[in-house]
């Protein structure tokens, strides 16, 4: 009967062992809710510690936006300053560069024409020098002549002594009033042109003044740009060191032709000096001897007429040879494949003309000496008449000279054009490229003010 339980026994332990299970899960619920508890405390206290950070930032914020609101109209105002300051820099410097470009132009223009001037001087002074020659020569044959001649008229006379009396009454008849006229009209023609070559002269000083004074005034302006650009601020370093080198250039070319003028202009006027006072001197011995010529004459006038025709018969043949020389001359250059169309060409041929046009006659310097005195005169004149018309050339044919000048001019006309469309698409890359530069600057402020939230929002939490 012990061994063997009683149902009702067995239930009461039954019951009795829940009951104990039933407590030991309550304490341990107890337990698992009271732990929770205490963390559901202790994380409402850090929620509510992070929103009291919240808070702080959110006022934080407040009075950022509040200062950017306040200081963003005068920020932007800022930024626009600088954007009009750099614009006016870029404004100056293209006028800059054009006023360069300009006077780059009209440089190269008057290097040019000098060059012409000074090669047309060159073919004159040759030419002058040749008529020098030629003159010479003339004289010496002709007072060959005249010495036979007078010999010959001294011996007729000497055989017929009737001739003399034919000379004398020639004398009587023809006064001396004319010799002293053609003195006079010879004094008063030396004393025109060296009065002409004096004004020419004191106009070409004037006109090489002038051009002085403006060269000077150029290379002040460059002295200025430069310190304008020295005082640029250093984010345009690459362009103002182009800008420099280009004044620099500009600079030097137009002192190196400062110095070419100066000796040009020494030598032209001493050369011309020298060229008119020799001629003077060839026309006072020429006239001389041509007025000299009827006082002495004292041969028979069947004599004089014989001699006249001889004379304009050798002047003649020795016009015709000369022509054909210089036509072959002509052909000989025209068909050169050295020489084209060129000024070179054309300096050569009007040298050929002008020596062709200048050389008189032997006859018209022997019978018709005051003839071609007159015609030298009237010559001399206009060529004074020329120079005075065109103070600053050294010769009256400048025409080949001022075309080149033009087509020069055209062409650079040309060139200041597409570097102008140059300028324009630079302009126009530079303020696409400030655009972006300014988007970028914007990217960037941001990041740095998110980069800046997020940092502060980890050492927040780091605190926690």
């Amino acid at each position: 009967m012990a061994g063997i339980m009683i149902p009702a026994v067995c239930e009461q332990v039954s019951c009795r062992q829940e009951k104990e299970q039933a407590a030991q899960r309550l304490t341990e619920a107890q337990n698992t809710l009271w732990s929770r508890n205490t963390a559901l405390e202790g994380g409402i206290k850090h929620w509510e510690f992070l929103y009291g950070l919240l808070d702080k930032h959110t006022r934080v914020l407040a009075e950022k936006n509040k200062h950017w609101e306040v200081n963003w109209p005068k920020h932007e105002n800022m930024l626009n300053t600088r954007i009009q300051q750099r614009d006016g820099v870029i404004r100056g410097l293209t006028e800059a560069n054009k006023t360069l470009s300009r006077t780059n132009t009209e440089l190269v223009g008057k290097e040019q024409s000098w060059q012409d001037q000074i090669r047309q001087s060159d073919a004159a002074i040759v030419r002058l020098n040749k008529e020098k020659e030629f003159l010479f020569q003339k004289l010496a044959v002709t007072t060959k002549k005249y010495n036979v001649l007078k010999v010959e008229s001294l011996n007729i006379l000497a055989e017929k002594p009737e001739m003399s009396q034919m000379v004398l009454q020639e004398k009587k008849q023809c006064p001396e009033s004319k010799i002293g006229t053609s003195d006079k009209r010879n004094e008063e023609d030396k004393k025109s042109l060296a009065g002409k070559f004096r004004k020419d002269m004191a106009e070409k000083k004037e006109s090489w003044a002038s051009l002085t004074k403006l060269i000077k005034e150029k290379l002040q302006k460059i002295e200025d740009k430069k310190t304008h650009l020295e005082e640029m601020p250093t984010k345009v370093l690459p362009e103002k060191q182009e800008r420099l080198a280009e004044e620099v250039n500009l600079k030097s070319e137009v002192l190196k032709l400062e110095e070419k003028i100066t000796e040009d202009s020494a030598v032209k006027q001493h050369s011309v000096e020298t060229v008119v006072v020799t001629e003077l001197k060839q026309e006072e011995t020429s006239t001389k001897g041509l007025v000299d010529k009827p006082n002495c004459s004292e041969m028979k006038v069947t004599m004089m007429i014989e001699v006249k025709e001889m004379e304009d018969n050798l002047a003649n043949e020795d016009h015709s040879c000369e022509t054909e020389e210089l036509e072959d001359e002509r052909k000989y250059l025209e068909e050169l494949p050295c020489l084209p169309a060129t000024r070179a060409r054309q300096v050569v041929l009007q040298a050929q003309e002008s020596r062709q046009e200048d050389t008189p006659s032997l006859a018209a310097a022997v019978g018709t000496g005051v003839k071609e005195r007159k015609y030298e005169t009237k010559k001399q004149e206009e060529s004074t008449k020329d120079l005075v018309r065109k103070p600053n050339s050294w010769e009256m044919k400048v025409t080949p000279m001022e075309m080149k000048v033009t087509e020069v001019e055209d062409n650079l006309a040309n060139k200041d054009q597409s570097w102008n469309s140059k300028v324009k698409k630079g302009e126009d890359e530079e303020k696409e490229q400030e655009e972006l530069r300014k988007a970028r600057l914007q990217k960037k402020i941001s990041r740095k003010e998110k980069k800046q939230e997020r940092k502060r929002d980890k050492e927040n939490t780091g605190h926690c």
